[in-house]
């Protein structure tokens, strides 16, 4: 027979893997971010100093900033999944 005390689980007994409690480190994240805004940077860059200023570039080029801000800013992860597939289909689905 099986108490209710001993069939519990805690969180602590049930440690997520390495690699997943790295990611929801909020300077991991940062640092994630950071990466993955530099083509956006980029493009930023070379649209106003190579090509110049007009109404279309410079629209653009709220936009990149605006994409840029949020993806510094934003909050880390709470919950991340192990699972690979999950992690396949959500960066499908973005890119």
């Amino acid at each position: 027979m099986i108490h209710s005390a001993d069939a519990t689980v805690t969180v602590a007994s049930v440690a997520a893997p390495s690699g997943v409690r790295s990611i929801i480190d909020p300077r991991v994240d940062r640092l994630v971010a950071a990466v993955a805004s530099l083509p956006f940077a980029y493009m930023l860059y070379y649209r106003l100093a190579v090509e110049g200023f007009d109404l279309p570039r410079l629209a653009l080029a709220i936009n990149y900033a605006l994409l840029i801000a949020t993806m510094a800013v934003r909050r880390p992860p709470v919950r991340v999944t192990p699972k690979p597939l999950y992690w396949a289909t959500a960066f499908v689905a973005t890119y």
